[in-house]
């Protein structure tokens, strides 16, 4: 079995510890109407959904399959305890502990929705998953990719591979929380988590999944950072990236290990925002679309 080459920290080659579960983001968050998370008086959030496709395509009548959360209740909720969270920026949170739903489980409930909406002689030959006969099918059983978005515009694909580990985490508690409670809103709402990867893999305020067949590029993906994002193997950055990105989040670890938590946070916190802007306006000028 491989190992995780460790630093004196005893953390991932790259990585220094943090105190907290930093909130980061890219300076854009949803609005309540493109994401409605919103708690009634028990604590539920009855219009929250996470909608799936195949292939980039709505299911086969032009209907999303969707979920919310008492069918995450009735797939069952696991507790998942000590987990550690990398970001590639160079921080690692490792006092946090979810309950959730195993990827492996979400995926089969999945699947049984959509044969339970079109296992009559419905209409779905507009469907992009197709067999081998060229005929629509209503699973595809092969899908290779996980390619998560949100409201804002942010996008992540996830290789199947990468998966075997990975839950959808609906409460958390980190260090001083006596009990769990839903996953708040600045740290993205209900979302994967994959222990083997690095952060910025897993989606904040994911409202569509796909299960698709060709890689296609996120937001990230595309201006440097690494097709896999594995911890163990320290894929932050593609081969052909611009030494100034790795330049950039090791100068936010930097101002972590340096000037303490309350400061390096804020740094890292600002330059996501300024980051993302710069991103956007490039993508803007040269017409840039995610693969």
């Amino acid at each position: 079995m491989e190992t995780v080459n460790k630093n004196k920290y005893g953390l991932p080659e790259g990585q220094i510890p943090s105190k907290t579960w930093i909130v980061l983001d890219l300076g854009k968050r949803p609005t309540e109407k493109d994401y409605n998370y919103s708690q009634d008086r028990e604590g539920n959030i009855p219009n929250w959904s996470l909608a799936f496709t195949l292939n980039g395509s709505s299911n086969h009548n032009g209907v999303d399959v969707n979920i919310n959360l008492k069918d995450l209740q009735e797939i069952g909720l696991h507790t998942y305890t000590n987990v550690q969270w990398n970001c590639v920026t160079g921080w690692t949170y490792s006092n946090i502990s979810f309950q959730g739903v195993p990827f492996a489980g979400l995926i089969d409930f999945v699947e049984k929705r959509f044969r339970q909406n079109y296992d009559n002689s419905q209409n779905f030959q507009n469907s992009s998953v197709k067999d081998e006969n060229n005929e629509a099918k209503l699973w595809d059983p092969d899908w290779r990719y996980l390619y998560q978005t949100s409201p804002e515009g942010y996008s992540v694909p996830v290789f199947r591979e990468d998966t075997a580990d990975a839950f959808l985490c609906v409460y958390f508690k980190t260090d001083g929380d006596e009990n769990y409670r839903l996953v708040d809103f600045e740290h993205g709402g209900i979302r994967f988590v994959f222990p083997s990867l690095f952060g910025w893999k897993s989606c904040k305020w994911v409202t569509k999944v796909d299960l698709a067949v060709e890689y296609k590029k996120g937001f990230w993906e595309r201006i440097g950072c690494h097709a896999r994002g594995r911890v163990k193997y320290n894929e932050r950055w593609a081969p052909q990236a611009s030494k100034f990105w790795k330049f950039l989040a090791g100068s936010n670890s930097t101002f972590l290990s340096v000037f303490g938590q309350s400061i390096g946070t804020f740094v890292m916190q600002k330059s996501g925002f300024y980051l993302g802007f710069c991103v956007d306006t490039i993508k803007y000028v040269f017409k840039l679309k995610n693969d």
